[in-house]
């Protein structure tokens, strides 16, 4: 018989395998590229160039067996059935937040021009990419969503106690050491009042005999590592690893 899945970290692994296999489910893809095949059927009017589809690209799809409309975006068809957009979009690999970081209007939200950034992201995968085939393409769509999966997994967990803050301070302006002490005892403080038990590390490139001095008597602040010490000294470096190590694996009492 199998050991039964019992420590917090299993747990919480566990709830990630189970909420993506609900995302495979749920995603429905294969539905999705079936629907963008389909559309090929309609009349449409392929302006490629205006629509951002190079000559290569044409090529290289028609070479792997795609119909237009399963891997470029044309407005019409999206406009017609808009859960298409997340598909196209997934087959150039580009999450939400990048696509509205590099949109040219970020106020425009028209069919054709988000169709033409889309398109020119696949034009040039698919003219540059070399070795790949039908079923390569297809399964980026897999690649970018996973991701997408896995901040949705890790914002699902930020719900849970706060258990270590880590503030680096990599200035060595020895005039602003005790200034940027006094920025990491607010932070601290802030963690020690989210939760008392929360272990604060404070990694700084300077330690002054003044910042030493006060160290001695701040209560948030638990743990000093000088951050110069870690890039040159192995021995040193492997005590934080560990010590870091400790509030990675840490469960819940």
């Amino acid at each position: 018989m199998p050991e039964p899945v019992k420590t917090e970290l299993q747990q919480r692994y566990l709830s990630r395998s189970a909420l993506f296999w609900k995302f495979v489910k749920d995603a429905k893809f294969s539905r999705l590229q079936h629907l963008a095949r389909s559309a090929s059927w309609k009349k449409l009017d392929w302006n490629w160039q205006a629509l951002g589809i190079t000559l290569s690209a044409r090529t290289a799809a028609e070479s792997f067996g795609f119909v237009p409309t399963e891997v470029f975006a044309h407005p019409i068809v999206v406009q017609e059935h808009p859960e298409l957009f997340d598909y196209y979009r997934l087959l150039a690999c580009l999450p939400n937040k990048g696509l509205s970081q590099i949109k040219t209007d970020k106020k425009t939200k028209d069919f054709v021009s988000r169709c033409v950034l889309l398109n020119s992201f696949i034009s040039e995968l698919l003219s540059g990419s070399s070795h790949i085939n039908r079923h390569i393409v297809l399964c980026t769509i897999f690649a970018e969503a996973g991701s997408e999966w896995q901040g949705t997994w890790v914002n699902k967990n930020s719900d849970s106690d706060l258990i270590c803050v880590i503030e680096i301070k990599g200035s060595a302006d020895k005039a602003g050491a005790q200034t940027r002490l006094g920025e990491t005892k607010k932070s601290f403080t802030k963690a020690k009042l989210e939760n008392p038990r929360c272990v604060t590390i404070f990694l700084p490139s300077i330690l002054t005999p003044a910042v030493r001095k006060q160290l001695q008597t701040e209560r948030d602040i638990d743990k000093v590592f000088n951050l110069i010490e870690l890039f040159n000294n192995k021995t040193r470096r492997e005590e934080f690893l560990e010590e870091l190590f400790k509030y990675i694996l840490r469960e819940k009492n």
